[in-house]
């Protein structure tokens, strides 16, 4: 079975460079706890530094900025 990786393709003629993550991104679900986290106050429940708590924090922050655009808004 292939791992899921990433490839970035650099600005240089060296070629692709390939980034192997644990899990295939974006973990949708862990974004959503995220997003329903900053609406409900709650604390990321992943360990620190961890791939899902990553993904957890940019669903925090998703719906921090969307709610700052609301705000600015009206």
């Amino acid at each position: 079975m292939l791992k899921p990786m990433i490839s970035v393709k650099l600005p240089i003629r060296e070629g692709f460079v390939v980034y192997k993550r644990k899990y295939p991104f974006p973990i949708r679900g862990i974004v959503d706890q995220g997003r329903s986290g900053f609406r409900r106050d709650r604390n990321n429940p992943f360990p620190h530094g961890s791939d899902r708590a990553k993904e957890w924090q940019r669903g925090y922050n998703k719906e921090y900025y969307r709610c700052q655009a609301n705000s600015k808004q009206h």
